[in-house]
């Protein structure tokens, strides 16, 4: 099945009441007045990556993509590496024609949510302040855009919740994340289990919502939250 026919294609217009330029405003409120909290003075912020705990999309989409690029084998299951064009083998040229299809226009709003995930989310935000912390895609234009709605409308986040940044670590807060670069050393945080981490911080990883939500209720009982 093609692409075109399997994801979603319900972009936002432009005329929508929200750009790249909210996210910017967003991030940085608690120094313009507003009464919510920097991320900075919030102690208790929980802090989850999209791709991987929230949504299966980016994975799903780029085996999608390789296999329409003739990569046979390319199914989510298979793919044993953070790109997962180095676990197929893919061509230089085919990496190029991979990643023009990923930066197409509402991608990042055509994913799913994981199944379980808003409830979840229902649960964290009676206990933490919940904020969506992800990475915007090198080389699309409308990434941010994209996926700051699919935020919103799926999983209801409010765009103050939202936050890009190439480098998390400058973000403080209980991190989910699922590379492990980024929650190797670091203090409260978490691995989210998937296929290319495997190995990898063994004593952080958590494997489904239900596993997190206990490893956060203990979290709350040690530290007397």
């Amino acid at each position: 099945m093609g692409i075109a026919t399997r994801r979603r294609r319900l972009a936002p217009t432009r005329g929508d009441d929200y750009s790249d330029a909210d996210h910017v405003r967003d991030a940085h409120q608690g120094d313009h007045g507003s009464s919510q909290p920097r991320l900075e003075d919030d102690l208790d912020a929980l802090l989850i990556d999209v791709d991987g705990p929230l949504t299966e999309g980016y994975v799903t989409t780029s085996c999608d993509i390789l296999r329409e690029l003739k990569y046979a084998e390319a199914y989510p299951d298979a793919v044993k590496t953070w790109d997962p064009c180095d676990s197929f083998a893919v061509s230089t040229i085919d990496r190029v024609l991979y990643h023009a299809k990923l930066c197409e226009v509402a991608v990042a709003y055509s994913f799913l949510p994981r199944p379980g995930a808003l409830e979840f989310l229902s649960w964290a935000r009676t206990q933490y302040r919940v904020v969506a912390l992800t990475t915007p895609l090198d080389g699309s234009p409308t990434w941010a855009y994209d996926r700051g709605r699919w935020l919103v409308d799926q999983l209801g986040f409010v765009k103050k919740n939202i936050v890009f940044a190439w480098d998390k670590s400058i973000v403080p807060g209980i991190l989910v994340d699922d590379k492990p670069s980024h929650v190797e050393g670091r203090k409260s945080s978490y691995l989210w289990d998937t296929s290319y981490n495997k190995g990898a911080c063994p004593s952080q990883r958590v494997t489904n919502f239900d596993h997190l939500r206990h490893r956060l209720e203990v979290y709350n009982v040690f530290s007397q939250r």
